[in-house]
């Protein structure tokens, strides 16, 4: 069996979300199989032909592993976000896996420009074990890579001022604001867009733990 059953319920449950909201964030922990899960969304889309997945450098063979074992109908093309720049292709779905790399407050960096312009415009599957790993304001480049973000502000700014709680620091006698706290209330704004993968769901009943 290529999928388990809790990688179809769940990539069931994306592909809904994709086809309301135009984007969805996977937040599944470590082993519960968010690539295979991702893979299945991608091909469960009727419209689309050519997918890439955009994942960090050492997530490649472990990508290119999976859709071996797959063996999947669409064409998929898997790179790291450094060499996102150097693209060619002409891509229907983007897959952006450890999402929350992009997820970093204050101005844009120059990885999500690169990114934002092969997502913009196609249906965005986002994959993350750690969605708002520091702070919930972490949502808002990672779902700006849609045009279909639920965060519709010109800047991160604009949406800090909305969402964020205020939390300066005095360095060198200056006011210096941190970014790092939101507003409880984003939670259940954002979740609409996100389907949760889990550890139990996966039938993980054993967590590893450390020895001194």
């Amino acid at each position: 069996m290529s999928y388990l059953p809790h990688q179809i319920k769940t990539s069931d449950k994306a592909l809904a979300i994709l086809r309301d909201k135009g984007i969805c964030l996977i937040a599944g922990l470590p082993r519960t199989g968010k690539t295979r899960t991702g893979i299945r969304v991608a091909e469960l889309c009727p419209s689309i032909n050519s997918v890439l997945v955009v994942t960090k450098k050492a997530a490649i063979d472990g990508w290119d592993s999976e859709l071996s074992a797959v063996k999947p109908t669409k064409k998929y093309t898997v790179t790291n976000f450094e060499q996102v720049k150097n693209l060619k292709g002409v891509f229907d779905f983007v897959i952006v896996d450890e999402s929350h790399n992009i997820g970093r407050a204050g101005k844009p960096t120059n990885r999500l420009k690169e990114l934002r312009v092969e997502t913009i415009g196609k249906l965005v599957l986002l994959l993350t074990g750690t969605p708002a790993a520091e702070t919930h304001l972490s949502y808002y480049y990672q779902f700006c890579l849609s045009l279909n973000t639920p965060f519709k502000y010109k800047s991160f700014y604009a949406f800090f001022n909305e969402w964020g709680i205020p939390a300066p620091i005095r360095i060198n006698g200056r006011l210096v604001e941190t970014y790092k706290h939101a507003k409880p209330e984003i939670v259940d704004f954002i979740s609409p867009y996100i389907v949760t993968l889990d550890q139990t769901q996966a039938g993980i009943k054993h967590q590893a733990q450390d020895k001194l």
